[in-house]
Formats: structure tokens, C-alpha cells, sequence
């Protein structure tokens, strides 16, 4: 009996020991629980609020909404870059050209009056001669086709290689375009408008019958 009662203690003491070890676990693998049925709640009310917050952006600019807002922002730029001094703008220049060519009416418009003061700086506009030669063959904005031909005037080598899309200006739908056509071409080196005199005079005789 004496073996057995201490048998029997031991196994008390020991159990005495283990259950708050055993109470731990069992509080601590709860807690866990508790824990990750946080995380996957917030996880997942992220994830919706995000989605919501892509939903209402999709509402207030659908493809179409966000594009005239883009159109938007560029007028801001661009009449901002209006109040800016010609030496400021210059690392800008090729966002004016590039908005001469916009669909939007009102971008054309503010373009054409930073590009205007640009052309007193003619040498920061040399590097794009190519796109306003093109600008002047394809543009149906006579605004946008004049300022070009007023700043082609001003220019060296670019003037000389518009020398043909000068000429074909001589029969713009537009009178001011055609008299900046006809300016810009008596700005040619004599030599550059003996070679388009024939064509410059061909087109004005066919105007005039028309």
C-alpha cells in the first residue's frame, strides 16, 4: 500500500504539473484561431474594398469619361505652360507639338499659343522640323496650319525641307494660311524657290480657274 500511494502521488504531481501546460496549449491554439479568423476577415474586407474602390473609379470614368479627363488634364498643362517663359517651356516642346495634333479643339488651341511664343526661339524648334512639316500637310485646323507656316518662316534647314508643303498651301481652304504660305516661301534661299516656282505658279493658275 505504501508503493501504491506513492505511485498514486507521483501521478498527481505530475498531473498537477502538465494540466497548466496543457491549459497553455489549449488557450494559446485558441487564440490562434481567434488570430486567423482576423486575418482572413480583414484579408477578405481588403480585397472588397479594393474591389469597390476599382468599381467606383470605373463608375466615375468609364473608357470614354476617362479619355476627355485626359483631355482635361492636358489643357491644365498646357495653359500653365502659357504663363511660363519660352526658356521654361523648352523641355516641353515636344508635348506642345505632339498636342497640335490632338483631337481636342481646345488643347489645339492652347498648343497654338505656347508654340507661337516658342517660335521666337527658333533654334529649340529645329530638332522638330519634320513634325511640323507634316503638321502642315494633314492638320484640319487652319489655326494650327498658319502658326506652323509663321514658324517655318523663321526656321534654317527646316524652312528649306517644307519648301513643298509650303506650295501646296498656296490653295488653302484658309486666306491667312495661304498669305503665311506665301511669306514663308519668299523666306527661301533664292536657289530653294527657283526649284518651286514652276509648281508655286501651276497651283495659283489652277486656283484661279477654280
Amino acid at each position: 500500500h505504501v508503493c501504491s500511494s506513492a505511485d498514486r502521488g507521483s501521478t498527481l504531481r505530475v498531473e498537477g504539473r502538465a494540466r497548466p501546460r496543457m491549459m497553455f496549449v489549449a488557450s494559446l491554439a485558441a487564440a490562434l484561431i481567434v488570430l486567423s479568423a482576423g486575418a482572413l476577415l480583414y484579408s477578405s474586407s481588403l480585397m472588397e474594398a479594393r474591389f469597390d474602390g476599382r468599381r467606383t473609379w470605373l463608375d466615375a470614368h468609364p473608357p470614354r469619361k476617362a479619355s476627355e479627363d485626359y483631355e482635361i488634364l492636358r489643357r491644365r498643362r498646357l495653359a500653365a505652360l502659357t504663363e511660363l517663359a519660352p526658356a521654361e517651356v523648352e523641355r516641353y516642346l515636344p508635348a506642345v507639338v505632339a498636342s497640335l495634333d490632338r483631337d481636342d479643339g481646345e488643347v489645339r488651341r492652347l498648343a497654338v499659343l505656347v508654340f507661337e511664343r516658342m517660335a521666337d526661339e527658333p533654334a529649340t524648334l529645329d530638332a522638330h522640323g519634320a513634325e511640323l512639316t507634316a503638321l502642315l500637310g494633314r492638320s484640319a485646323d487652319a489655326r494650327v496650319r498658319l502658326s506652323v507656316a509663321r514658324t517655318l518662316s523663321k526656321l534654317g534647314a527646316p524652312l528649306i525641307a517644307a519648301a513643298a508643303a509650303l506650295v501646296s498651301r498656296l490653295a488653302d481652304s484658309d486666306a491667312e494660311v495661304r498669305a503665311a504660305a506665301v511669306a514663308a516661301l519668299g523666306a527661301l534661299p533664292a536657289e530653294t524657290l527657283a526649284t518651286h516656282t514652276h509648281a508655286a505658279v501651276e497651283l495659283l493658275s489652277r486656283a484661279g480657274d477654280a
